[in-house]
């Protein structure tokens, strides 16, 4: 009785153990994945980031060009005058 029981025991500690090594190579294979994952994404941003640094590389520098002053306003425009009085009414 003594040797089945360490039998059994010994039998499922064997399949534990199976188990914990394939949780543990789940576990290490999203890990990997997840690596991957973040190498990718880095790689667009920092694609991303160059190609807004030359987009900014091109623009005219608005801060040190000249300021030319803005036109003045255009004057209110008059309503014609047709020459044409209105009598009044005595």
């Amino acid at each position: 009785m003594r040797r089945e029981a360490t039998l059994q025991a010994k039998a499922q500690l064997d399949e534990a153990a199976d188990k914990v090594r394939a949780i543990v190579a789940e576990y290490e294979r999203l890990v990997r994945e997840k690596h991957q994952f973040l190498r990718r994404m880095k790689s667009n941003v920092q694609a991303e980031l160059a190609l807004i640094e030359d987009a900014i590389a091109e623009m005219p520098d608005m801060v040190h060009e000249k300021k030319v002053p803005p036109a003045p306003p255009a004057p209110p425009i008059k309503p014609k005058d047709d020459g044409v009085k209105e009598q009044e009414d005595d």
